[in-house]
This record gives C-alpha cells, sequence and structure tokens, in this order.
C-alpha cells in the first residue's frame, strides 16, 4: 500500500498532483535492510525520482479496526 503525500486537502485530481509533497509506503519485511533493497529496485528510485539520501525508513505495528 502507497501513495503520495499531500500539503492540503486537494480540489481536483489536477490540483493534487501540484501538492504532491512525498510519498509514503506500507512495505512489510523481515528486516530493515530488506526495506531498503526493495526501495533500492524500485523504478523510481532508479530513475532518480524519488530522493533516496532524504529517505526514512520507520517501524510500525499495523491494526486493522473491524466497522461495528
Amino acid at each position: 500500500m502507497g501513495g503520495p503525500t499531500l500539503s492540503s486537502q486537494p480540489s481536483s485530481h489536477e490540483d493534487g498532483l501540484s501538492k504532491i509533497t512525498g510519498s509514503i509506503h506500507v512495505i512489510k519485511a523481515a528486516s530493515e535492510e530488506e526495506v531498503w533493497e526493495l526501495l533500492r529496485a524500485d523504478p523510481y528510485a532508479k530513475l532518480g525520482i524519488w530522493d533516496m539520501d532524504n529517505a526514512v525508513v520507520t517501524p510500525m505495528k499495523c491494526f486493522v479496526q473491524q466497522p461495528m
């Protein structure tokens, strides 16, 4: 799962494209190094679209809440 992060709520699709500030990805991996390997192999990283020098990997726990 992933997608762009935005500076504010867009009013249209085109408006949303101009508000992109970065991206977020939720990746299940056995280690932080595995995440970096996956990111380095991604076409966006290989093409220099992602700023890998400033990328951050943050561990998290994921919970899914069931509707009541």
